[in-house]
């Protein structure tokens, strides 16, 4: 018996919340494949089972003399089948039927019972309430779900034949896919790359459709744990009809790869990126930095008063923390109840404000670079029409991460794509921003199954679990769809395509606004989750867009201060006169000096009176911004707008109060005494006690001696070789670009 193995990626923050274990018995048995969600202070972890190979029914786990077919039978579905007297309360992980987890012929040939929707073999038909008690819901909710027997998927009307089809039709569904394929489409003539820790080329669900020659020299990924991309790819490409595991979207597409992530990549982002892009139409990216991080060990002296949570909330830490959120106790509380993405997601408000206590941000500004290969590939890719560039919106919601943290996402260039769960709800996850052109399909942890995907090297399936990882390929799909559909669509064509067709989803959540050209964009889906057939159908006559145009407006200096305070916000507006223009993206460069940029709410209001938040404020990032520093935010929410009119900038700074670590101004100099040179530096002078460790004062930018060797707000710390800080936090200078098309109507 091999142990299990469990496909792990740290590298470059790719984005996968659960992923596939495996495992097979020495003789070559089927091996059960599946995964577990579950919490370890409050950080997703994942386990899997430990079954023994093939078994009818009636027979059990040699380690186990109890019935686990009993309704009497406790389960701690954990994942592990335990040893001894603890097989009595966990019938569930000894059933032996799970071995046929993606397996129906030999789910019903042990004599177990198979679940379609879920992919799922057990000895007993579970009902739904089973699952309650561990968060977890299931497509078999009555005894007439489960199957004796594998006949055609019942859900598919005819298409394809495929044995895990079922299991993947909650998703087609959302997507409206098969409605799409209905219309005669399935990626014929498109090239799709997908950038990730390489693609298994040799599994029958891609090797057909897997073009070595335009592949990277590394596309193969170095070891069976490494399964994220050959997941990704055949969500895409997945054939049809060859009784494997399920169907891609575009199972008629051609798929070429490259491996960025994972340990000894020897390429670069860029040269990934570009690698054959003449040929390719289509880069599908699953991968980017983690802008915002657990520590869990963050400390902040926090004021006296009444816990802010709902009393009344499953978990609630008003429970630890009573009347005095001071305690250890109640930090350690808020920390558990505020790190988990559900509670996250629900309390969002809340949370935000406690997020230095287990976070710390650092933003990434995209590389000079991979900047320009991002517009190397839209303006050369596809012979001028531009390589359709898709990325993840990235996992760490919970973390406080949006769409502007991330250069990748937040790039005019590239379609970001967030994820919603089989609900189509707002996957807890999957970050948010006004950068989020649409979303996809994903998943959730309380899914028993979310994603049918291809394992490596063993030509097998499994459960990839949840993530924005999985809905990205998706898109990368449906996109391969609509350029067979025309192929003359240029990237922007395909963007504004999927804005103008994508269906808005859960429209009850507060984030939903309403834009000058009628369109409803959402921080958390975009403008909807993206619907196949609508978005073929209108690729097919759709009138080209125009040369790409830039409304460039520059305030030139202005100096304004930012006070520390929340009911005082800074504002500037920049006057725009053109009429016969639509709007498509909007890029704002701003020169602000700041200790402390996490805690700004950065706005954009449209003529329209479309508000895109550009930065939520409540971050914990803490990089002291230079006045020659530009920041870059982004927003795609003021699509097809009419641009004409005052376009309003907004910073508030949300927490004039906040105590946090304090960092040194950078600092470095050279002394020559008695012919001898000496480096001087933050540290020396603190250590020889010519430099005092005080702060700046939040409102006047001034020290507090009083305050020496104590956290303070401000990251710009008295060092800085006894040089005075600057007066006051201030905007200097803002410049917005509004890209766009001529209207021609």
């Amino acid at each position: 018996m091999k142990a299990p193995e469990l496909v792990r990626v740290v590298a470059k923050g790719v984005f996968l919340l659960c992923v596939v274990f495996s495992w097979s018995d020495d003789s070559g048995g089927t091996g059960i494949r599946f995964s577990v969600l579950v919490q370890a202070q409050g950080i997703p972890v994942l386990v899997t089972n430990g079954a023994e190979g093939r078994a009818l029914l009636g027979s059990s786990d040699s380690r186990c003399s109890f019935d686990w077919t009993l309704d009497t039978c406790k389960s701690a579905v954990d994942g592990k089948c335990d040893e001894g007297d603890k097989c009595e309360t966990d019938c569930h992980d000894c059933d032996p039927c799970k071995s046929y987890n993606f397996d129906c012929a030999g789910c019903v040939e042990a004599g177990c019972f198979w679940c379609p929707g879920d992919a799922h073999c057990a000895g007993r038909k579970l009902e739904n309430n089973f699952w309650d008690k561990f968060n977890k819901v299931s497509s078999c909710n009555a005894e007439d779900d489960w199957k004796s027997t594998c006949g055609e998927p019942v859900g598919n009307d005819n298409f394809f034949s495929d044995p895990l089809f079922d299991a993947s039709t909650w998703a087609f569904d959302l997507m409206n896919v098969q409605e799409a394929w209905k219309m005669g489409y399935f990626g014929s003539g498109v090239h799709v790359r997908v950038n990730d820790e390489g693609v298994d080329m040799t599994h029958p669900e891609l090797m057909t459709n897997f073009d070595i020659l335009n592949s990277c020299d590394d596309f193969m990924p170095p070891t069976i744990k490494d399964g994220h991309g050959t997941a990704c790819a055949s969500l895409i490409v997945g054939k049809a009809d060859n009784d494997v595991c399920s169907v891609g979207i575009a199972p008629k597409a051609t798929l070429s790869a490259c491996r960025l992530v994972g340990e000894d990549v020897t390429i670069s982002d860029a040269e990934a990126l570009t690698a054959h892009m003449e040929v390719v139409d289509i880069s599908s990216n699953s991968w980017g930095p983690n802008s915002c991080e657990y520590t869990g060990k963050n400390k902040r002296r926090l004021k006296k008063q009444q816990c802010p949570f709902d009393p009344n909330a499953k978990n609630s830490p008003c429970g630890a923390c009573g009347g005095n959120i001071k305690s250890k106790t109640c930090r350690r509380a808020i920390v558990k109840f505020c790190s988990r993405p559900s509670n996250f997601e629900n309390h969002r408000l809340e949370c935000a404000e406690y997020l230095d206590l287990y976070v710390d941000c650092t933003y990434n500004a995209l590389d000079p670079a991979d900047g320009a290969t991002l517009g190397q590939l839209v303006m050369k890719g596809r012979n001028g029409l531009g390589t359709i560039i898709l990325f993840a919106s990235g996992n760490n919601h919970e973390f406080g991460e949006n769409t502007n943290f991330d250069p990748w996402v937040s790039s005019r260039f590239t379609i970001g794509v967030a994820a919603v769960d089989k609900s189509g709800k707002h996957a807890s996850y999957s970050n948010p921003g006004a950068g989020v052109l649409v979303s996809a399909p994903g998943g959730d942890g309380e899914n028993i199954l979310n994603n049918v995907v291809a394992t490596p090297f063993d030509g097998g399936c499994g459960d990839s679990g949840s993530g924005t990882s999985f809905a990205c390929p998706r898109v990368a799909g449906v996109v391969a769809l609509m350029l067979e559909a025309n192929p003359f669509l240029g990237w922007r064509d395909v963007q504004g395509i999927l804005a103008q067709t994508a269906r808005v989803t859960h429209p009850s959540d507060g984030t939903w606004v309403v834009n000058g050209a009628g369109l409803r964009h959402s921080e958390k889906y975009g403008f909807g989750i993206v619907d196949a057939a609508a978005a073929v159908s209108a690729s097919i006559n759709w009138q080209i867009f125009g040369p790409e145009m830039q409304i460039v407006k520059e305030s030139g200096t202005i100096n304004r201060r930012i006070w520390n305070h929340e009911l005082l916000a800074t504002t500037h507006s920049l006057h725009v006169d053109t009429d016969d223009f639509v709007a498509e993206s909007v890029v704002l460069y701003l020169n602000i000096v700041h200790g402390s940029r996490g805690d700004l709410q950065v706005e954009l209001i449209s003529p329209s009176g479309t508000v895109s938040v550009l930065h939520p404020s409540d971050r914990p990032e803490f990089t002291a911004m230079a006045g020659e520093e530009h920041w870059k935010l982004t927003t795609v929410k003021n699509w097809y707008e009419n641009p004409k009119g005052d376009w309003t900038l907004r910073i508030s700074d949300r927490d004039s109060q906040r105590v946090v670590v304090c960092k040194d101004y950078p600092f470095t100099t050279t002394i020559h005494l008695e012919g001898d040179k000496y480096e001087i530096d933050c540290d020396m002078m603190k250590e020889a006690g010519f430099c005092a460790n005080g702060v700046l004062d939040a409102g006047m930018g001034t020290y507090l001696k009083r305050y020496a060797a104590r956290k303070a707000k401000s990251s710009c710390c008295a060092c800085g070789g006894g040089k005075k800080p600057r007066g006051g936090d201030r905007l200097l200078d803002w410049t917005m670009i509004v890209y766009g098309h001529e209207r021609l109507d």
